[in-house]
């Protein structure tokens, strides 16, 4: 009996060293792939923000779908059981959003500065366009004043 339970043993320890690998690397795919979901969403976040600042954000939303492709082939891999390719892919997904935050805030800066030169440049032609009616204006009322004046200070005969 003994034979037999110090075999069991050896069995179990060798299927748990297989285990134990198997089950570690389906926890790091499924970890890797909740975490290239949270960066996608927050990478989401961003763009809309920037996007709401009227910002260019083509090369953004490329990124973005590139990195939401790769999640797709990750949870695709994951669910056909390919730990290694899930892992892989997810990961990719994180590599490819590397700095897109950053990316998406200089656009987003670079479009509220050029927003602001904008209205500060419309403003200033807009003070310089009433300046000019009122010298028109002025200037109008100034002629005909003289206009009038010449009038009746010359004789009629």
């Amino acid at each position: 009996m003994s034979k037999t339970f110090a075999s069991l043993t050896v069995l179990f320890m060798l299927l748990a060293s297989f285990a134990a690998p198997l089950a570690i690397a389906q926890t790091s795919a499924l970890s890797a792939i909740q975490t290239a979901q949270n960066t996608i969403q927050t990478c989401t976040q961003t763009v809309a923000a920037a996007e709401a600042a009227e910002a260019n954000v083509d090369t953004l939303m490329i990124t973005l779908k590139q990195a939401t492709d790769q999640l797709n082939q990750a949870q695709l891999a994951y669910a056909a059981g390919n730990n290694n390719d899930a892992y892989r892919y997810a990961s990719q997904s994180q590599s490819t959003l590397n700095g897109f935050t950053n990316q998406a805030a200089t656009l987003q800066q670079t479009a509220i500065q050029t927003k602001t030169q904008q209205q500060t440049t419309n403003n200033l032609l807009l003070i310089i366009a009433v300046a000019l009616f009122a010298v028109g204006v002025l200037s109008w009322f100034t002629l005909n004043r003289q206009e009038r004046r010449q009038r009746n200070e010359t004789p009629t005969i």
